[in-house]
């Protein structure tokens, strides 16, 4: 089965600038924070700007969420769909001011106390092709760790900070909520 989740791990920059492999890259986005992406074939390009690029090559159809993450809190992510005709392009840039926080209440009867959540696309849908939510956010908990928090014992909420503005599914077990966090205000939701 192939990944629709296109990420940064870390790494450190040395380990592959510049070199075709496959499986990872690294590269530098902050002093003393390293990442890299995970797909079939990928070539990093450092160049004198300051612009990180990757080339992702051999990527079977589908819809994939493409993202890169700061300090594990603000992303910036776009789901793209992957298609044989033609070469997509995808310019992602972090912006740690553009962000906000969302606040999830579990209900205390749930078994499952970590809360995930999944970016979803700009009309606030998950792509049809994407495959299940669920499995998707615990995916991306794997290459974003700021993606999920686990409750503590005797709280019914978790608070996300510094998180992108934009349309996310609030996932534990199979509860879910769909919500919009926008820049500077606090958001809520409670999973059903």
């Amino acid at each position: 089965m192939t990944s629709p989740i296109l990420s940064r791990r870390t790494r450190s920059r040395s380990w592959l600038q510049g070199k075709q492999k496959s499986g990872f890259a690294g590269f530098t986005i902050a002093p003393g924070d390293s990442g890299s992406v995970s797909s079939f074939a990928t070539e990093l390009k450092a160049g004198e700007n300051g612009d990180i690029t990757f080339r992702h090559g051999r990527i079977p159809p589908g819809s994939y969420l493409v993202f890169v993450a700061w300090d594990d809190k603000s992303i910036e992510w776009r789901w793209i769909d992957v298609t044989n005709e033609a070469e997509i392009r995808v310019d992602l840039a972090v912006d740690p001011a553009a962000v906000g926080e969302l606040e999830v209440t579990i209900p205390a009867s749930a078994k499952d106390r970590r809360v995930h959540l999944l970016p979803l696309d700009g009309t606030g849908q998950l792509p049809k092709a994407a495959g299940s939510a669920t499995s998707l956010a615990i995916q991306l908990g794997n290459y974003f760790k700021g993606s999920h928090i686990e409750a503590a014992a005797g709280q019914n909420s978790v608070k996300f900070t510094a998180i992108r503005a934009g349309k996310y599914r609030a996932i534990a077990g199979d509860m879910t909520a769909d919500v919009e966090v926008a820049v500077g205000k606090p958001a809520k939701t409670t999973l059903k």
